[in-house]
């Protein structure tokens, strides 16, 4: 099937590119996340800051596009009804099968809600109303509304729950502050509410063990075990307390999110699992390796300590580099730019973190190791403009801020790949922060200046060229050479970002944005990258689409979705056929055009000029994934395919239930 659709993909219509550019989401900061694991599609399923949802299938992460999820609420696996729960405490509460939302009720400002899968219902805990007070609410969900069907008295007020599958009970963790702090645990079971069964007692309720078929608490000495009776240390640490964690019950494992990793419990040792798409990352920067094919990333995982880190990006996510004792000592408000002529990323400066002393050594990345190049040359400084000058085969270097937070550089400076040098040359931009690129068909070095001035080096001297220009808030002018600019994400006169290009004589504000820019070797895209998201700025965003009606299906209608976008390149792509009929023959088609051919049973075909089928079985929840790799090749960026599945259904109207239609736009 693989190689007949690669090959058919060749020979698709190419449409018509929309002329403005947009931005799609590649990666983002997940900060402190809720996370859910979807048993029946074997997915994680974490909800990011601003309410975006992503899921990791085990082997890379995608965003998914759908309404109802919000920035605050709860997120559960109901194992009864095989879907995930959105609880949304202000629009509503929403159920989710992998393709779409629906909303299924309405619910109160819950602390945590857990599924009960015992009994089939949803259990929600929440502190009772201030003008009222009486202790903790159990609230329950029947599959139509909320009722209170328990109360814990005061003292205790509820921080978190979760359901032992094992035993059927709901246990309730609350805090006491009298006559000391600390925790109490209470169970429910439907009819019985048991408790305080301890009190006193610091472990931090984390998840259902499915191994030891107890509930995991932790402790800064280590994990420890509640059988409902008493609590038996396991002997092993856990790297973060507190943290929300889910149960994976087929595998037999805990998953948890400690800082940018995503962990797992065995039973007996946690282990690092999969990192997050994105850390956060503080005053990095980009540049592009078009060697390696590679962007390579360097910043600080905090603001105030020395937590240097090093990512790259291969066209499709982020890499974690592992920390070297030869790399610079910190990535904080560094200089960095690809060295052309010899091959590879140089670094300068810097400061650190916490004290602010800046660096003035010079480094070099290979894409293997580190070496120190230079300790001598500009005096240390951070923040100072830096560009490759492929013309005359050299790293330059501008400007910057010296060992007072007021004392700026006022330079030229430039590396030949066996030491630094200084221009003597006027530079009339002053002390001044500022971006430096180089245009390689003027061949000319532009400097913008965080006073919106404009200046560019001949070779010979620099001369002012523009005013009232944008201001420099990036430090690296990248050069786009499609488009044949220069380009960054800068600020204009209102302080909102947005991307600029210059093209020699003017500059021209394109769309908004911050972060730091680099032209990806792999795509060819503008990748931007900022503290919270990495986006790629494209005018052919890959896009999925719905059409047509499916048929068929018992209790649910059939869908099709895809994991993942249809990026041009990516080996990740999969299609998700789910249906009500379990270990069934099942069928994806691909086609190159859209129709509606009507069919014996009431359903109707929903593309013609086939591409590639695949037959196969739906599993044991009633799943069909099926990965569809798509050639790295910029002709295929704006084609389209369309698919539809089919499911042998015996309770279905000709015992076949069918999909709607899915567009795939390929694109970036």
């Amino acid at each position: 099937m693989l190689r007949a659709l690669t090959a058919s993909l060749m020979t698709l219509p190419l449409l018509a590119q929309p002329p403005a550019p947009t931005q799609v989401t590649v990666a983002e900061y997940f900060g402190s996340s809720r996370l859910c694991y979807d048993e029946s599609r074997q997915r994680l399923l974490v909800v990011g800051i601003a309410g975006s949802l992503w899921e990791h299938d085990g082997n890379g992460w995608a965003e998914r596009q759908v309404p109802g999820v919000g920035a605050a609420g709860h997120i559960v696996y109901d194992p009864s009804r095989e879907r995930v729960v959105f609880v949304n405490n202000s629009a509503g509460m929403f159920e989710y099968d992998g393709a779409a939302m629906r909303q299924i009720g309405t619910a109160p400002t819950l602390l945590r809600v857990v599924a009960d899968s015992t009994r089939g219902r949803l259990v929600g805990v929440r502190p009772t109303p201030i003008v009222a007070p009486q202790g903790t609410l159990i609230e329950e969900f029947d599959g139509t509304a909320w009722t209170t069907v328990a109360t814990i008295p005061l003292p205790g007020v509820p921080i978190t729950a979760i359901f032992d599958r094992s035993r059927g009970r709901t246990i309730v963790q609350t805090i006491v502050t009298s006559p000391s702090i600390g925790r109490e645990l209470w169970e429910w079971d439907g009819t019985n509410l048991v408790g305080p069964l301890q009190s006193g007692h610091q472990a931090a309720l984390l998840a259902y063990d499915p191994v030891n078929g107890g509930t995991l608490f932790s402790l800064a000495t280590g994990v420890q075990l509640w059988n409902g009776t008493t609590f038996t240390s396991l002997g092993v640490q856990v790297p973060q307390l507190n943290v929300r964690a889910v149960t994976d019950a087929a595998s037999g494992r805990v998953l948890f999110q400690a800082g940018d990793e995503i962990w797992s419990w065995n039973g007996s040792a946690a282990t690092a699992a999969f990192r997050t798409p994105l850390p956060f990352m503080y005053r990095s920067m980009i540049s592009a390796d078009p060697q390696r094919q590679r962007i390579v990333l360097l910043g600080n995982l905090a603001p105030s300590s020395l937590l240097p880190i090093q990512r790259e990006w291969d066209g499709f996510e982020w890499h974690t580099v592992p920390t070297s004792p030869l790399q610079p000592p910190s990535f904080v408000d560094h200089s960095q730019v690809f060295d052309a002529a010899r091959n590879e990323t140089l670094v300068f400066g810097g400061q650190d973190p916490a004290t602010g002393t800046p660096f003035g050594d010079t480094y070099g990345w290979n894409g293997g190791t580190w070496r120190q190049l230079a300790t001598s040359g500009p005096s240390p400084r951070s923040r100072a403009a830096i560009a490759y000058d492929s013309l005359r085969q050299r790293v330059v270097l501008v400007g910057g801020r010296g060992t007072q937070a007021t004392a700026l550089a006022a330079d030229h400076w430039e590396w030949d790949g066996s030491g630094w040098q200084q221009i003597t040359a006027a530079t009339p931009m002053g002390t001044s922060l500022g971006s430096l690129g180089f245009d390689p068909i003027r061949n000319r070095l532009v400097f913008l200046s965080d006073l919106r001035l404009t200046f560019e080096w001949n070779g010979i001297s620099w001369a002012q060229v523009a005013s009232q220009g944008p201001r420099a808030v990036a430090r690296n002018l990248v050069w786009n050479p499609v488009a044949g600019v220069l380009q960054a994400a800068l600020a204009n006169s209102a302080f909102d970002g947005s991307v600029f290009t210059w093209n020699g004589a003017t500059w021209t504000e394109s769309h908004p944005a911050t972060g730091e820019t680099a032209i990806d070797p792999v795509t060819g895209m503008t990748l931007i990258l900022n503290i919270n998201r990495t986006v790629v700025s494209t005018d052919v965003p890959a896009t999925i689409a719905s059409y047509g009606s499916g048929c068929g299906g018992t209790a649910n209608a059939p869908s099709l979705t895809t994991f993942g976008r249809p990026v041009v390149g990516s080996q990740r792509l999969h299609l998700d056929l789910r249906a009500d009929a379990r270990l069934r023959p099942a069928l994806i088609g691909l086609g190159s055009t859209a129709a509606n051919v009507p069919l014996w049973n009431g359903c109707s075909l929903l593309f013609v000029d086939t591409l590639s089928t695949l037959v196969w079985f739906t599993d044991a929840a009633g799943f069909l994934h099926q990965r569809v790799p798509l050639p790295n090749s910029p002709s295929l960026r704006g084609q389209v395919l369309v698919a539809q599945g089919a499911v042998i259904d015996p309770a279905s109207p000709g015992a076949l239930a069918l999909t709607p239609g899915l567009t795939l736009r390929l694109g970036d």
